[in-house]
């Protein structure tokens, strides 16, 4: 159960009444955050499901990372905008409070991926507003949905993939482990 919520709606948002999708994975000290779900995770409940997810997926198994037992995948805020806008910031306002949950609750966050302009933003202010305690390293990476669109992107995002993958065995932090 660890960092799971089971709150599924929640009120006083821009966004108010979505369903919320929360995150998902292990209890691990890495985590990776995306901006927000989109219709696919909104319809399954769990985040980085739709076609970014099985782009991210399929690059985490080429790196050794299986996201159920290694990772902890959620987004900054938790429910799906029209079209996939870009959340308010009221919305992300809104939905610090669960982000902080999640980061607090369960082993310590050492490691925080950031996937893509928009989530690294929030996590960058959230961060360095002392909203959130900083963990040991903020990596920020290409959004699988971008390395879907262009094939430039792709290739940065495994580029990525393969770095972060590298860092860990650095900062000797083997997938699912302390």
């Amino acid at each position: 159960m660890g960092r799971t919520r089971k709150y599924r709606f929640c009120e006083g948002c821009p966004l108010d009444g979505n369903p919320r999708v929360f995150g998902a994975g292990a209890d691990s000290p890495i985590v990776f955050i995306g901006q927000n779900p989109g219709a696919v995770e909104l319809q399954l409940g769990e985040p980085f499901v739709g076609p970014a997810g099985v782009r991210l997926e399929k690059e985490l198994w080429r790196h050794g990372f299986d996201r159920k037992t290694d990772l902890w995948i959620t987004n900054v805020v938790k429910c799906w905008t029209k079209g996939n806008a870009v959340p308010p910031d009221e919305a992300v306002e809104h939905c610090k409070n669960y982000l902080k949950n999640e980061w607090t609750v369960g082993p310590k966050i050492e490691v925080v991926v950031a996937l893509g302009r928009w989530a690294q933003k929030w996590i960058r202010t959230l961060v360095g507003s002392g909203f959130l305690y900083h963990p040991d390293h903020i990596v920020e990476m290409t959004h699988p949905s971008a390395a879907l669109r262009q094939s430039i992107y792709d290739a940065r995002f495994r580029r990525e993939m393969k770095e972060f993958r590298e860092n860990l065995t650095i900062w000797q932090l083997p997938p699912g482990k302390k």
